[in-house]
C-alpha cells in the first residue's frame, strides 16, 4: 500500500492538482476523512494549500486556526525535522493562551487537545505530519470521528518512513508550480 501511495503522489508533482491527490492518499492510506494542508511561515503568515472542511460545514473553524490559533498548537512547537504526531500525546489542560486567543479557544477535556478552536468540528480524532519545507513548517493534518479503535501504532511508524519522501515531493511541486504553496489565498 505505501508504493501506491508514493507512487501516485510522484505522479502529481507539479500538477494543479498535487495537494489534493496527495491529501486523498494519505486520508485513505491512514482511513481518516478528512485533512488540511497548511503552510506556516514566519514572514508569510499559515497558508491553506489544501483542505476538505467545507464537507463539515467547519470552515469557520479552519479560518480562526489559520488566522490565530495555531500559534497555540503544541505539536507545532520546536520543529525542526520530520514529526508524525498524535493530538491526544499533546493534551493542555488548563493551558494560558493569553487574552488574545482565549475568544478562540474552547476548553473540552472530551478533545485530545484539551481545547477545541471555535468552530472546529468536535470530536475528531488528529493525526500530525509536520516537516520544514516549502519556505516554512508544512503542516499536513488528518482527522476523523473519534473511532472506538485509535489509529495504529504501525500506521504511524509506516507515515513517519513516508515523511522524507513525502517532503521531498512538496518541495520538489514547489519548484515546479513557485506559486503553489506560496501564492494559494489565505483562506
Amino acid at each position: 500500500i505505501g508504493h501506491d501511495l508514493l507512487a501516485g503522489m510522484i505522479a502529481a508533482i507539479g500538477e494543479p492538482d498535487f495537494a489534493e491527490r496527495t491529501a486523498h492518499a494519505l486520508c485513505d492510506f491512514l482511513e481518516f476523512n478528512l485533512s488540511a494542508m497548511i503552510v506556516h511561515r514566519a514572514d508569510a503568515g499559515s497558508r491553506v494549500i489544501y483542505d476538505n472542511f467545507d464537507r463539515t460545514g467547519s470552515r469557520l473553524g479552519l479560518e480562526n486556526y489559520v488566522r490565530f490559533t495555531h500559534r497555540a498548537n503544541p505539536m507545532l512547537a520546536g520543529r525542526s525535522d520530520i514529526a508524525v504526531c498524535r493530538a491526544r500525546d499533546f493534551a493542555i489542560r488548563g493551558g494560558d493562551f493569553g487574552k488574545s486567543l482565549q475568544a478562540l479557544l474552547i476548553p473540552a477535556g472530551e478533545e485530545e487537545l484539551g481545547f477545541r478552536t471555535a468552530g472546529w468540528p468536535p470530536m475528531l480524532e488528529e493525526i500530525g505530519l509536520y516537516f520544514r519545507g516549502c519556505g516554512g513548517m508544512v503542516e499536513l493534518g488528518f482527522y476523523r470521528e473519534r473511532a472506538s479503535r485509535p489509529v495504529s501504532a504501525d500506521r504511524l511508524e509506516m507515515l513517519g518512513a513516508f515523511g522524507a519522501p513525502i517532503r521531498a515531493a512538496f518541495e520538489r511541486d514547489a519548484a515546479l508550480r513557485p506559486q503553489a504553496p506560496a501564492s494559494d489565498a489565505p483562506v
